[in-house]
């Protein structure tokens, strides 16, 4: 994945995001996607550090492109874990998320791989970190992943 195939929005949305040093990895679909196993998504999910520096600096990010309401809201709102704002429509809408199912943001943090997109290093979550969420959600469609992910290991390992 690099700028030919994430749309041109969603690339400028990460690249102000680096620039104001929001600390976020990317998760659900697009990291899937990262990890070696491409399906449908309809939205880019971020999962936010949930401290007040953190969304203080998400704030700017909101302002500049112009959610105002949500620039205004976000040092409080996204500084406390079980917090979720989606941005755009599908398939560019951007969910905002402070937790996600089985993983702490460290963990995720410390597992990020970080991958090249319209020139800007873009952190993505690791593949085991993104097998402990996917197994921990209880959702079809992330049991489908985890299978999909499985064989993608042991394919790798032969």
């Amino acid at each position: 994945m690099d700028n030919r195939t994430l749309h041109p929005d969603l690339s400028e949305l990460l690249r102000s995001m680096k620039q104001r040093r929001v600390r976020f990895v990317v998760v659900g679909g697009y990291a899937l996607a990262i990890a070696g196993v491409v399906r449908a998504t309809y939205d880019l999910d971020l999962f936010v550090d949930p401290t007040k520096a953190n969304a203080k600096r998400l704030s700017g990010v909101f302002r500049e492109f112009g959610y105002l309401e949500l620039s205004r809201l976000a040092p409080r709102y996204f500084a406390r874990p079980e917090q979720m704002a989606a941005i755009g429509r599908s398939p560019l809408q951007v969910d905002f998320i402070t937790t996600i199912d089985g993983v702490n943001f460290s963990s995720a943090w410390r597992s990020r791989v970080e991958v090249p997109i319209a020139g800007t290093l873009v952190p993505f979550l690791g593949l085991e970190a993104l097998l402990l969420n996917k197994r921990s959600t209880g959702r079809a469609k992330d049991r489908a992943d985890v299978k999909a992910l499985e064989l993608l290991i042991r394919a790798r390992r032969r």
